[in-house]
């Protein structure tokens, strides 16, 4: 257990890369599939790392991983699916797509523990790397279920707060 208290990380690596055309959490930017790099990460500051998945990609992480309860429904069906894998746990989240993030981004994101956080960056919220203390993931989930589908939505809807990042180039992620 860390100082944050229990603490799981997650890889949204679920999504059908309509931009892109190709799986983004199976890129090499690092030596190793985008996936297995962003788990290696967080994993310093996680008792344990799931990577969130699509069924059709599901064969081809090699990694803790849950599929995807609600296929095809976006980065907060990947949430979901997760968070309610335990939802008296920290989670810190992280998409696959976004290569250039470190552990001093990591740090300063998990540095006020008790609201959710997400990084800002010119002027939006990136939900997508972010920080959720155990005290809101219960609502996450309601959110989810009762329809929403937007993470900016749910982060505002929980009072999540955003900060600046050290490093604006390291936040960008590989769809821009």
């Amino acid at each position: 257990m860390h100082r944050l208290g229990k603490t799981f990380g997650l890889i949204l690596c679920g999504g059908l890369s309509r931009r892109m055309g190709k799986d983004k959490a199976l890129l090499d930017y690092h030596g190793l599939p985008q996936y297995q790099w962003a788990s290696n990460l967080l994993d310093p500051f996680c008792d344990q790392v799931l990577c969130s998945v699509s069924k059709k990609l599901e064969p081809v992480i090699q990694a803790n991983k849950i599929v995807d309860d609600y296929d095809n429904q976006g980065p907060l069906g990947g949430m979901s699916s997760g968070f309610s894998t335990n939802n008296a746990v920290n989670w810190i989240v992280l998409s696959c797509d976004m290569p250039y993030i470190n552990a001093e981004d990591v740090d300063l994101l998990i540095q006020d523990a008790e609201v959710p956080h997400c990084y800002a960056l010119e002027g939006f919220i990136n939900p997508l790397f972010s920080w959720w203390p155990k005290n809101c993931i219960q609502q996450v989930i309601d959110l989810y279920e009762q329809g929403e589908r937007s993470p900016k939505v749910v982060f505002r809807a929980v009072g999540g707060k955003s900060i600046r990042p050290l490093s604006e180039a390291r936040h960008r992620n590989i769809n821009r």
